[in-house]
């Protein structure tokens, strides 16, 4: 497990090297992130919102990885998050309801 520190830093080179994730499928980012130590224990989509759409539908554009599950930012209130725009624009809802009940992160 690597200490808050090691983790900024290891975000902050990513920044830097992110030409090699550009133009790739998500799944590279999710296995850089594993490989380099960030542990994805929530995921989430980007979306630009209903309100600003001519047609009231909330578009994703782009998934988040978290370092902390839902309930752990509820109790720290802190967490790493890596947000990553994948140029999609999908229907959120829609996204949301075809995920399996199982094993959802990984399909993302």
């Amino acid at each position: 497990m690597k200490t808050e520190l090691e983790k900024e830093n290891f975000l902050k080179q990513l920044v830097k090297d992110k030409k090699m994730l550009i133009g790739r499928p998500a799944s590279v980012a999710y296995e850089t992130l594993k490989q380099g130590g960030f542990p994805i224990k929530h995921m989430s989509t980007s979306t630009v919102g209903p309100w600003s759409q001519p047609d009231g539908i909330e578009y994703m554009t782009g998934v988040i990885f978290f370092d902390k599950t839902v309930k752990e930012i509820g109790a720290t209130n802190t967490a790493f998050l890596v947000t990553i725009k994948l140029g999609l624009w999908v229907n959120d809802v829609d996204f949301w309801k075809s995920l399996p009940d199982e094993n959802w992160m990984e399909y993302i």
